[in-house]
């Protein structure tokens, strides 16, 4: 069988081995979430509980997205006063009870 020269095409597929690894990585990495709205997000959940509201019913609410108010719960975005205002009025409570206290 010598001189038989076999070549197998696998695509797109196919990965290169030769291929070096590098530090830079097309993954995003993790943000690091504040301290802050991890405390805002505490706080919106247990005043949601408190009053037996699901997070669907909040964001239809505060005219939300349900991922929107899932996101602020976990203290992963970012939100603005005026949408913290949206969601005091939706949980009918004070704002002092949603802000973190200052540590």
């Amino acid at each position: 069988m010598s001189g038989i020269n076999v070549h197998v095409d696998y695509g797109a597929n196919a990965v290169s081995v030769n291929h070096e690894i590098s530090d830079k990585s097309d993954v995003p990495k993790t943000k690091t979430r504040s301290p802050w709205l991890k405390h805002l997000g505490d706080n919106i959940r247990r005043e949601r509980l408190a009053k037996a509201i699901s997070q669907q019913r909040l964001a239809e609410i505060a005219d939300l997205n349900i991922r929107n108010v899932q996101r602020i719960e976990a203290g992963e975005l970012d939100i603005l006063l005026t949408t913290i205002i949206r969601i005091r009025k939706a949980l009918d409570c004070p704002l002092e009870r949603l802000l973190p206290k200052d540590s």
